[in-house]
C-alpha cells in the first residue's frame, strides 16, 4: 500500500462513519414522522397536534437526561469521597500499565 493511500484510509473511515450518524438521525426522524400520525384526531389540524407531540417529547427527553444527569453527578460525589475511588483509580492505573505491556511486548 502506498503512503498516500496510507493516509486517506482514515479519512474515509472517519467519512463512514459521520454518514451511518447521519443515517440513523434521518431514521430517527423518519419513525416519529410515521409514529406521530396514528395519534392526530381525525378532521383535525395536523401540525398542531404533531407540534405539540414532538414537544412533548423533547419535555420528556429533557426531563430524563436532566435528572439522569443530576443522579449521576450525586453518585460521583459519593463514589470520590469513599474508598471506593482510590480502588477504582488503582484498577484502571493498572488496566493501563497492562495495556503498555502488551503494546510493547507486540510484534510488528
Amino acid at each position: 500500500m502506498s503512503e498516500m493511500a496510507a493516509r486517506v484510509r482514515p479519512q474515509a473511515s472517519r467519512v463512514g462513519g459521520v454518514l451511518w450518524l447521519v443515517f440513523m438521525v434521518g431514521m430517527w426522524i423518519v419513525f416519529f414522522v410515521a409514529l406521530f400520525p396514528q395519534f392526530v384526531p381525525a378532521r383535525s389540524a395536523v401540525l398542531p397536534a404533531t407540534l405539540l407531540m414532538t414537544a412533548l417529547v423533547v419535555a420528556f427527553d429533557f426531563a430524563w437526561y436532566m435528572t439522569l444527569a443530576v443522579l449521576v453527578s450525586r453518585a460521583k460525589r459519593a463514589i470520590l469521597r469513599t474508598a471506593l475511588a482510590r480502588r477504582i483509580e488503582q484498577a484502571m492505573g493498572a488496566v493501563l500499565i497492562g495495556l503498555g505491556v502488551r503494546v510493547a511486548l507486540e510484534r510488528r
